[in-house]
């Protein structure tokens, strides 16, 4: 959708001017969040996808590469436990390590008793910040404009799924709800994603990728019943058939 299209869905309620201004954000914008006292400096495409920026995919790789997976599985199927109701898979677990090792903070935390994290630098533990792009003449029109906008597109063009929709105007309507969030006066942390400490959310990352790779694996990642620390990949085993004796 070029300019002058989205002008004419947007015209009955707004001026050109604002109209204009949120087109110019709708199609790329970089916003910077510095902290210099901190140490902290570095800019993002906006905030949208800030999980996408190589964390995840850095993790899944070196989880990949660095767990012996064929010896893992080996060992959950030499470890089978029978299962307890006739019916249902045995399962096969295998011992990966203590939380204290793998995960990148090296430390054993529960939501509700994390004292033992250091908080985010950006953020000072917050989860967030002053939006230095705070524009909120922007954010009201974006929350106003947006219900304004889905109206129309359903009763001009139907259901997305129906396949009617314009080339690009479904992006157009992701992107006014991203442009309203960069431009409220506080906005997520970039630096902890809204965690409240950086290595909190290296944690966090960690763990969906190890459950990620696990999964991909035929299994899953569990605690240990006797120390939380422990870490266990287990997986489902077809039920072994009970051998019967050969009569002569």
């Amino acid at each position: 959708m070029d300019f002058p299209n989205f002008w004419i869905i947007a015209s009955e309620s707004i001026s050109f001017k604002m109209a204009e201004k949120l087109w110019e954000s709708l199609i790329g914008r970089v916003s910077r969040f510095t902290k210099e006292e901190s140490g902290v400096s570095y800019s993002v495409e906006t905030l949208r996808e800030f999980r996408g920026t190589g964390l995840r995919e850095t993790a899944e790789k070196n989880i990949r590469d660095g767990f012996l997976w064929e010896k893992i599985i080996a060992d959950c199927r030499d470890n089978r436990e029978p299962a307890e109701f006739n019916g249902d898979d045995d399962t096969g677990r295998c011992y990966i390590g203590s939380v204290l090792s793998l995960y990148p903070s090296g430390k054993y935390y529960q939501p509700f008793a994390c004292s033992n994290v250091e908080p985010c630098p950006l953020c000072n533990g917050d989860g967030s910040i002053k939006n230095p792009d705070r524009c909120d003449a922007l954010a009201d029109f974006a929350q106003e404009i947006r219900p304004m906008l889905s109206s129309y597109t359903m009763e001009t063009f139907g259901p997305a799924c129906n396949g009617g929709w314009p080339s690009g105007l479904a992006d157009v309507l992701s992107r006014i709800d991203v442009v309203r969030a960069e431009s409220l006066s506080v906005v997520t942390c970039p630096h902890c994603n809204g965690v409240g400490s950086r290595e909190a959310f290296e944690d966090e990352i960690f763990s969906e990728a190890l459950s990620a790779v696990a999964e991909s694996h035929g299994g899953w990642i569990e605690s240990g019943d006797g120390d939380g620390c422990d870490v266990f990949f287990g997986m489902s085993l077809e039920t072994a058939e009970p051998e019967t004796a050969e009569t002569e």
